[in-house]
């Protein structure tokens, strides 16, 4: 599915209106929450990752984690909020010695669901 854009002048400045009213080119529409593309997060993660064989060439996974944030934030989810992303990436392991490996996963995500109080924001598509 194709986005439509519109383009929208601002302070002289031209920007593109996505259909959920946000700003693209670093901006947002005020009604609209989050940073702005082209943003950048550092996360450090502790967890682990756990894989099963379920057929010659695919691998099911499950990765549980703890992350936290490098440097400061002045907004993000309120305590008890959660979010759920769709993932899809690469993963390059390359064997260092013995039973070690250095891992490399590149890849995007995109918003699915934000649960905040108890409320549900579904997105799709």
């Amino acid at each position: 599915m194709a986005h439509k854009y519109k383009v929208v002048f601002k302070n002289g400045k031209a920007y593109h209106r996505m259909p959920s009213g946000k700003l693209m080119k670093g901006k947002y529409h005020k009604s609209n929450s989050g940073v702005p593309v082209g943003y950048k997060h550092d996360w450090k993660y502790r967890g682990q990752w756990v894989e099963k064989k379920i057929a010659p060439k695919l691998w099911k996974f499950r990765f549980k984690a703890t992350k936290s944030r490098s440097g400061s934030s002045k907004g993000g989810l309120p305590i008890g909020g959660s979010v759920a992303w769709a993932i899809k990436g690469v993963q390059v392991a390359k064997k260092t010695g013995g039973r070690k490996y250095i891992t490399d996963f590149k890849g995007v995500k995109k918003l699915i669901k934000t649960k905040i109080r108890g409320k549900k924001r579904r997105y799709y598509g």
